[in-house]
């Protein structure tokens, strides 16, 4: 049997796509290469487990690794703040189990209390393209993460991996800039 038509044109699209898995790491490395190795074990496992049709495995790593983004994004975020105020809660809630607080957090302070502190480019894309990610991890946590029943199918999980890709490039750039500055915020 030979490649099937869909298969010639994963070959030659340019995009990310988790049935090409070299390919897609590539593409992604290409686009983000600061991101972190602790990041790339649970992202390539995700792959693995997509390809060996395990898709709650799969969406459970792809959890993990957005997770693990989000963390540097808080803890370059905490290192960044100036405001004693702000910092504290940052602090307070940094080991919690309660990710949505910490994710509410993070949002408040990048969309609302100090939104003037970042470039448009940042903060326009915060929202459109972190808020699936963010809601995967939470969804990942209580749905698929624990003995629910509920299972995740190819096709979710397939625009899972997709939708991480912009997740991860918006992610770095905002981690980027916080470290690139030389005021705090």
């Amino acid at each position: 049997m030979g490649l099937t038509t869909y298969g010639k044109k994963i070959l030659t699209t340019n995009e990310s796509n988790p049935h090409d898995p070299d390919g897609y790491l590539k593409r992604l490395y290409e686009k983000v290469p600061e991101l972190d190795e602790n990041t790339k074990m649970y992202l390539i496992e995700s792959i693995q487990t997509f390809q060996k049709n395990s898709f709650m495995a799969s969406a459970i790593m792809l959890g993990v690794a957005c997770e693990s983004v989000f963390n540097i994004i808080y803890d370059t975020l905490l290192d960044s703040i100036e405001s004693e105020k702000i910092k504290k809660s940052l602090e307070q809630i940094r080991n919690s189990a309660k990710t949505k607080q910490r994710i509410d957090l993070v949002r408040n302070i990048i969309l609302v209390s100090k939104k003037d502190q970042f470039p448009r480019e940042i903060t326009d894309d915060f929202e459109s393209k972190t808020e699936p990610l963010f809601n995967l991890i939470r969804q990942i946590r209580n749905d698929v993460g624990h003995p629910t029943g509920i299972s995740i199918d190819k096709m979710s999980q397939f625009v899972n991996l997709q939708i991480f890709v912009p997740y991860a490039i918006t992610a770095y750039t905002l981690i980027n800039f916080l470290k690139s500055k030389s005021d705090p915020i």
